[in-house]
């Protein structure tokens, strides 16, 4: 009998030379996900810490406009030069029983009717809001409106009204509080 030899043929893999274009998109594409994913996160919370802040000064604002008008009134009531019951139609606050509203400048306390529509506000230097040409404006725009309570002219009572907007996609921010004749 006839011996046969077998002889192994060995394959031998030839080194890769590098990525196929299959894995380089899937390396990539994993690549922008752990890029794109901690940026949008990091985007959307710089955007509500920013609405948030606008927030925070509009109700700030909203509660200056309010001690604004209580500062007035407690100045004519203790200058005496006018009665409570005067207040709407004899002082700077007649302007701001108007539907329109006024805005009072709190470096000054001058009281200014707004016609159509009260200006924005302005921040100094010094981080001070108020109604000026020469300091940076701002979007916050505040609008005080003042009413009788019950419409009876010459009442005990008021109701203050203290709105801000600053922006139009966002509803104005509103505080109201009742002031009463404390003489």
């Amino acid at each position: 009998m006839e011996s046969i030899s077998l002889k192994a043929i060995s394959y031998k893999l030839k080194n890769g030379q590098g990525f196929t274009l299959i894995e380089t998109l899937v390396a990539i594409f994993v690549l922008m996900i752990a890029i794109v994913t901690p940026m949008s996160i990091a985007s959307k919370s710089l955007s509500s810490a920013n609405y948030a802040k606008d927030q925070v000064t509009a109700f700030y604002l909203a509660q200056e406009g309010i001690e604004l008008v209580r500062s007035i009134r407690d100045n004519y009531a203790l200058s005496g030069e006018f009665e409570w019951n005067d207040l709407d139609i004899s002082s700077e606050l007649s302007a701001c029983y108007s539907s329109n509203g006024c805005m009072i400048d709190p470096t000054s306390l001058t009281v200014t009717q707004c016609s159509s529509g009260c200006t924005s506000l302005s921040i100094d230097s010094h981080g001070v809001y108020m109604y000026s040409e020469s300091s940076d404006f701002t979007p916050f725009i505040r609008t005080i409106r003042i009413e009788e309570v019950g419409n009876v002219s010459g009442g005990n009572e008021i109701k203050v009204s203290s709105t801000v907007q600053w922006n139009d996609l966002i509803p104005p921010f509103t505080i109201t509080n009742n002031l009463f004749d404390w003489q």
